[in-house]
């Protein structure tokens, strides 16, 4: 693979309008990215720690709050810093001691870009943003035209250990089929859940095929689409409330076992069940009537009125993790 120069001239930079306007709100943040991680740390910035023993964050020695990862595949992920009961043993009043005590340079890769997400594409860096992040998701799904696409400034030219190279794509083929989905998603005579169908429609052509096949069946699937040669099929799939449920509970249950849960998402799903008039002996045919209900009155009338949130979000993911092609 060809891999990009960040530091001997500048790529083409590609990025949502979104991006430049993202500013850390530290403290003030209603949540925290520093609890819950398993923090990466690479072998520059690990041997830099060692290499200064002196220096200190709330009172420990910065080499102590570090060790060997013991499965590390690379001097990316060489080290990992010592969680404290899921917390950055570096955290000090919702705030980065490391950054406090010694500067940015000092933090781990994955700290420092945290919510931006960069990507190279053969000639291209790719800027986004990570929807995990409060502040970042407000900026992407208020503002109607937060995923814009344009040309960004120039990207980061001293640390290309935040940067993930994803293809050699001369042609800039992967960013033209990502193109047309998020034309599809913006599709707004069709309802959204039927564009979502239209696009996993999409996605099972381009399976098994080239990249260099991909732009022009999608082309063709598109013209197809606007000439409305699919609106039966689409339009004969109805809504399973009992089934939507079911998954979505589902994936909830399995975040909540996982080895941490933030307090922010317990609430919400606390207030989730509330709303459904949950009891552990509630029939599903009951639950699933309410969500329906609730789906129809409160939810569906408010997305009608903000179209542009859930687009956005899904523009985000297609633009943000190369969907379908990672």
């Amino acid at each position: 693979m060809t891999r990009v120069s960040l530091t001997k001239g500048r790529p083409t930079v590609r990025q949502p309008r979104a991006f430049d306007r993202f500013r850390c709100t530290g403290a003030n943040c209603e949540d925290t990215c520093c609890i819950g991680w398993g923090v990466p740390v690479d072998r520059e910035t690990y041997e830099k720690y060692q290499n200064t023993p002196a220096l200190q964050v709330s009172g420990r020695p910065l080499s102590g709050l570090v060790e060997i990862n013991p499965v590390g595949s690379s001097p990316a992920d060489y080290a990992r810093l010592r969680m404290d009961h899921a917390a950055c043993p570096a955290l000090t009043e919702k705030l980065c001691g490391i950054q406090i005590s010694a500067g940015e340079s000092y933090m781990p890769a994955l700290c420092v870009k945290y919510p931006r997400v960069f990507h190279v594409l053969g000639q291209t860096l790719e800027r986004s943003l990570d929807l995990s992040c409060p502040e970042a998701a407000r900026l992407v799904l208020i503002d109607p035209d937060a995923m814009i696409l344009q040309d960004g400034q120039d990207g980061p030219a001293d640390r290309p250990r935040l940067v993930n190279f994803v293809s050699d794509d001369p042609d800039d083929r992967l960013f033209r089929v990502r193109t047309l989905l998020i034309e599809l998603i913006r599709k707004r005579p069709l309802p959204l859940w039927q564009r979502i169908r239209a696009i996993g429609f999409a996605v099972d052509r381009l399976a098994g095929l080239d990249l260099a096949d991909a732009v022009p069946v999608l082309e063709d699937y598109l013209k197809t689409l606007r000439l409305g040669m699919f609106n039966d099929t689409l339009a004969a799939a109805e809504p399973d409330s009992k089934f939507q449920l079911e998954t979505v509970l589902e994936i909830v249950v399995t975040r909540l076992s996982s080895d941490y849960t933030p307090p922010i998402f317990v609430n919400c799903y606390r207030d989730f069940l509330l709303g459904l008039a949950w009891t552990p002996d509630a029939p599903m045919e009951d639950l699933a009537a309410r969500y329906d209900f609730a789906c129809r009155r409160y939810f569906l009338p408010f997305i009608d009125s903000h179209p542009h949130m859930f687009e956005n979000y899904l523009i985000g993911y297609i633009f943000g993790t190369v969907f379908p092609y990672r």
